[in-house]
């Protein structure tokens, strides 16, 4: 609030300096001023042309003016009885009043400064002292003048008064009087900010103007004690901010996202330091005279600030965050997910495909988002798992190229677990069904299942699951079809139209001449890696079970060159096999046998550490195997860390010595710091004196040291359980503390989905693996079915199934899809005839 001080007149000085310089003030002397001469109209026919916005100013300065003397704080009933000093009336007042003269002698607002035109509704949005009505009023008048295009980009300084009324109107304050008439201002204040972003110049605002915008109506949003109805038009009017925003996103990065971070910070500097300065504070006498003076001749007032205005990536970014932050599940109410996951579904139907440009945007989906889409999938709302899934839905439609870790974990841990849980309600089950369906439907991703997660060694067979898993699923129960087996008969049919539809876009790409389909890999050669990811887990079973026969399994299944595996070919083994248990892991690299040395030397050589950090190194060493119970087993394990590391990145270390005390000294400390029955952690002071002489006789430095204490105490090096299943793998990530890990692969140039694949490359493959199961699910749903629908669909499927054999020319599928048909239909025409 105001205090009275600031309300007070000034000295009687300044009073009569006030009335003295505007006796000889332009207005006073009329038609001898060269503004009258230049503005004033000479003629009727020269007043016919005044622009209506003039008058339309002139109309709304006497609306606050009438709701302001309905106040008896700037009533003044004394000025009837006698003549009344300037400065005896409030700045507010006097302002409109001023503005209202020179109105009067203007044909256009272009003539005028924007800035300055709109101060004295400016100063009554920001003035704390106002009451509502009066507040309301000034935002209405702004409001109508952004729908009428007062301003434009020609405007005298536009930018800058743009981003003057969103700083003020986001730090409106007024007097309270009821609920009801402060929640009029409240709206008052969401239709200007939408307005404001949606008009003509509404791109001249700035990250930091946008930022506020946002903020100020997600307060407002999340207010529990306003009404409904309000929340929700600050709900929508958020709506409205994001759309206006990310549909300017361009297709791809233009200039460097760091470059556009300095120029939003600057823009946001040259704003906030103007108003900050003088539009908190109410018009003093020296103000209204720079007014007057500015609005007849039309200088620049204040002094003209350099503007870098529109919105850009950085501002995309921060609201992107901030809607994800929304939908954590361990800080949010179901409201405030609920919205959150709303706004992001905004996002991203508005961006499409051009968000997959921008790895800053990127990023936050891959992290924040992801991770609570994961937790938030076992909710009991079944409004939040709707949203939930919807999200998932179109993150693949839109950053796919991305997010192939996440689709898989989602895949796994979500669609697939929700439902084929025990615990999950026949609902949930069928949301879940519902949204596996809609992804079947999607052309590119059957064959994209089968490329980048069937044909991926470090990858569930994401493809041959889900195909087992409807056929399964389609399958009646003794009380015939329900709802469940349905959909996922339609599943299967999605699957295979899809097929049917990339085919003949393949074919037809060709006949035109135009396949581009882009293909790193031949069809033999991924063929192969698919037969070597199957051999792999053979061995990996048998390794787990005994090394010793792991090993004579990778000789039988020809993963070696030769007959005797190499050591640097049982490390490769050890480090890509999917599925080993890193606790026989940790023991084989561990043993004194001279092969297993060798393997281990191998192993520990096969890293990358050349510009890691040690803490780095060390974390990236221990991510595939769990260091033995053993003490000499962990000596020798970490002998070898230290030789590879010291030999790739030295850094301040002196010699192999050095690197293998410290790393045994990081493994204490990471013990010490994150083990809850140790109630007296080790201090960082402690650590750099446990330290001290270490490198071959001489101390790290201090710094070194320093940061690496840091490293570890605000990031565990996790020791990972065993894990003898890409699947448990995969259900690891539903953990939160792992997800960090599942990141980490998605940077990997493995972790990227493989888009625009050739099905025809493909399509012998993809036609063995679900031709029996879709065979088997359609004949026993054409069996068992009464939808007419459902019927004729079916037989549509089994057509396309058919010519699906004859493409890939395959006489046994063919045979046999002849032979179910013909069963099959005597079984329908006997169940017909007898009524059963």
């Amino acid at each position: 609030m105001a205090s009275s001080a600031e309300l007070e007149s000034p000295s009687a000085d300044g009073l009569h300096s006030s009335v003295e310089v505007c006796s000889t003030s332009p207005i006073v002397q009329g038609n001898n001023s060269s503004l009258a001469r230049n503005q004033a109209p000479s003629t009727a026919s020269e007043a016919t042309l005044r622009s209506p916005s003039v008058a339309i100013v002139k109309g709304e300065i006497h609306n606050v003016l009438a709701l302001m003397r309905a106040n008896a704080r700037y009533s003044a009933l004394w000025r009837f009885e006698k003549e009344a000093a300037d400065g005896h009336e409030s700045p507010l007042v006097r302002g409109f009043k001023i503005l209202h003269d020179v109105c009067v002698d203007v044909n256009d607002l272009s003539d005028l400064d924007t800035v300055v035109w709109l101060r004295p509704f400016i100063d009554v949005v920001i003035a704390p002292e106002t009451s509502g009505p009066i507040t309301g009023g000034a935002l209405e008048s702004l409001s109508k003048f952004l729908l009428y295009d007062f301003i434009s980009e020609e405007s005298l300084r536009a930018a800058e008064a743009v981003n003057r009324i969103a700083f003020v109107v986001c730090r409106c304050r007024f007097e309270s009087t009821d609920s009801a008439a402060d929640e009029v201002v409240l709206t008052k204040i969401l239709n200007v900010l939408v307005h404001l972003l949606r008009s003509r110049v509404g791109h001249l605002l700035t990250d930091q103007a946008i930022w506020e915008a946002m903020v100020t109506a997600l307060g407002i949003a999340r207010q529990k004690h306003l009404s409904e109805l309000l929340r929700k038009s600050a709900e929508h009017c958020m709506t409205q901010i994001l759309l206006t925003v990310f549909s300017s996103l361009p297709p791809c990065s233009s200039v460097e996202e760091n470059a556009a971070v300095d120029l939003t910070e600057a823009a946001s500097a040259c704003i906030e330091r103007p108003i900050s300065e003088a539009g908190t504070a109410l018009m003093s006498e020296k103000d209204d005279l720079a007014l007057l003076d500015a609005l007849q001749s039309r200088t620049l007032w204040p002094p003209h600030v350099e503007y870098q205005p529109s919105y850009g990536l950085p501002c995309m970014r921060r609201l992107l965050a901030l809607i994800c932050a929304l939908t954590d599940p361990i800080t949010g109410d179901e409201a405030k997910r609920t919205l959150g996951l709303t706004l992001v579904t905004v996002v991203l139907e508005t961006c499409g495909p051009r968000m997959g440009s921008h790895p800053c945007l990127v990023t936050v989906l891959q992290g924040t988002l992801c991770k609570s889409l994961l937790q938030n999938s076992r909710t009991s709302s079944l409004n939040i798992l709707s949203l939930t899934l919807r999200v998932v839905f179109d993150m693949f439609t839109s950053v796919r190229e991305h997010m192939k870790v996440q689709l898989e974990v989602f895949f796994n841990s979500m669609h697939l677990a929700l439902a084929t849980s025990d615990s999950s309600s026949p609902l949930v089950k069928e949301m879940a069904m519902e949204s596996l369906v809609e992804f079947c439907r999607e052309p590119e991703l059957v064959v994209g299942l089968y490329v980048n997660y069937d044909c991926d060694m470090q990858c569930t067979n994401l493809f041959e699951r889900l195909v087992q898993f409807l056929a399964k699923t389609s399958l009646p129960s003794k009380n015939g079809l329900n709802s469940i087996n349905l959909l996922a008969a339609e599943g299967m049919r999605a699957m295979l139209a899809s097929i049917c539809k990339e085919v003949e876009r393949a074919q037809e790409a060709i006949r035109e001449g135009k396949d581009a389909a882009a293909q790193h890999l031949t069809a033999e050669q991924i063929r192969e890696r698919k037969r070597k990811k199957g051999r792999l887990h053979i061995a990996a079973e048998s390794f787990n079970h005994k090394p010793k026969e792991g090993l004579a399994m990778f000789r039988e299944l020809r993963l070696a060159e030769s007959d005797q595996p190499t050591a640097k070919e049982v490390a490769s083994f050890i480090k890509e096999a999917p599925g080993l248990d890193r606790t026989i892991v940790g023991d084989f690299l561990g043993d004194p046998a001279d092969f297993n040395l060798e393997v281990l030397s191998q192993y520990s050589n096969s890293f990358d550490f050349d510009g890691l950090t040690f803490d780095e190194a060390l974390r990236q060493f221990l991510e595939g195997f769990r260091l033995p119970g053993e003490a000499q087993k962990i000596d020798r394990i970490m002998k070898a860390f230290a030789s590879s590391l010291f030999k790739q990145s030295p850094g301040p270390m002196a010699n192999e010595d050095a690197a293998y005390v410290l790393g045994f000294s990081v493994i204490m400390l990471n013990t010490d710091v994150h083990n809850k029955q140790v109630r007296h952690k080790m201090t960082k002071e402690q650590f750099i004196r446990n330290n001290r002489g270490i490198n071959d006789g001489q101390d790290f430095p201090q710094e070194y040291l320093s940061a690496l204490y840091d490293s570890i105490f605000e990031n565990e090096i996790k020791l990972k359980d065993d894990l003898t299943s890409t699947d448990s793998a995969i259900s690891e990530g539903m953990q939160a503390e792992n997800w960090d890990d599942l990141l980490t692969r998605s940077k990997s140039d493995s972790g990227q989905f493989q888009g625009n694949i050739s099905v025809l490359m493909h399509l012998r493959d993809l036609f063995a693996i679900m031709w029996k199961e879709a065979l088997h699910s359609f004949c026993v749903v054409f069996e068992t079915t009464t939808n007419r629908r459902v019927l004729d669909r079916t037989l549509e499927c089994l057509e396309s199934l058919t010519q699906l054999a004859s493409q890939v020319e395959s006489e046994d599928a063919i045979n046999s899809i002849l032979v179910s048909m013909h069963g099959s239909m005597l079984r329908f025409v006997e169940r017909s005839a007898t009524g059963t």
